[in-house]
């Protein structure tokens, strides 16, 4: 099956000044082809539509549109509406590029990271397997321990301290759900009343991987506004309110991020540290 491609979509989308001067000339159905529109640039290369002589016919077949009022349609959101950029034999969205480069500096992180895990769990399974070798060599030997054979030791003596974090509240944050909280603290990055943050995590219901991953994707973006907050005199919002009020269910709040190529360059430098 082809993959179906993915980008964020604002749930207000449609109370963007832009879009609403837009709508006042097309209405809903400008709304309809201006979202198409996202969507073919999303599946280009680079995320950006290539701009010739046969561009406006190309997309009133696939769209389903008269040409000539496809050519307009698509002026406008250039020229009136600046909604898309037309420049270098290229037409795309300021927008898409800004949570595109996000997602995949956050996309090539996680891929490093799962590298890493992976080479480090091969070299944990080789010095285990090389354990095993040196158990098996001397199995059958008698071994004492202040005059007590180790077999007649019960096992649960030896067992490994269990590890846990323990929250505000005193509730211990363990195994699972203790390895994702971690996971999520290091990638929010803003260290400040971890215990509280540990309580909000532990009341999260259904902690499934896919919703740890919904969660840290979130986190990733949020610490990489954390900074234009500030410049803006915003104060942070600490790990224990983020999780608590759910924000990552909120659509990302990219249309109040960077605009120009200078600050969009500061961010992804900043992704990518």
């Amino acid at each position: 099956m082809k993959e179906a491609y993915y980008f964020s979509h604002d749930a207000n989308a449609r109370n963007d000044p832009k879009i609403l001067s837009m709508m006042t000339k097309y209405a809903w159905h400008g709304y309809g082809l201006y979202w198409a529109m996202i969507e073919i640039m999303r599946e280009q290369d680079g995320y950006k539509l290539i701009f010739d002589k046969y561009t406006y016919e190309a997309l009133a077949m696939q769209l389903h549109q008269d040409a000539e009022q496809m050519h307009d349609f698509v002026s406008d959101c250039i020229d009136e509406y600046k909604l898309f950029k037309c420049c270098d034999g290229f037409i795309y969205s300021d927008s898409l590029l800004r949570r595109m480069l996000i997602k995949d500096k956050i996309s090539e992180k996680r891929s490093n990271a799962a590298s890493a895990r992976w080479n480090k769990n091969k070299e944990i399974d080789a010095n285990a397997l090389q354990d095993e070798s040196k158990s098996n060599a001397i199995k059958g030997k008698e071994k004492k321990v202040k005059g007590k054979e180790i077999n007649n030791i019960p096992q649960n003596e030896f067992a490994e301290h269990e590890e846990f974090y323990l929250t505000k509240k005193k509730r211990k944050l363990k195994g699972k759900r203790l390895s994702s909280f971690l996971r999520f603290w290091v990638i929010f990055d803003y260290k400040k009343d971890k215990a509280n943050a540990a309580d909000a995590w532990y009341d999260i219901p259904e902690l499934t991987d896919a919703i740890v991953d919904e969660i840290c994707e979130a986190a990733e973006i949020e610490k990489l506004n954390r900074s234009s907050k500030i410049k803006n005199g915003q104060t942070p919002i600490y790990a224990q309110g983020w999780l608590t009020s759910r924000r990552w269910e909120d659509e990302t709040e990219l249309i109040n991020n960077p605009t120009n190529d200078k600050e969009l360059e500061e961010m992804l430098k900043i992704a990518g540290s």
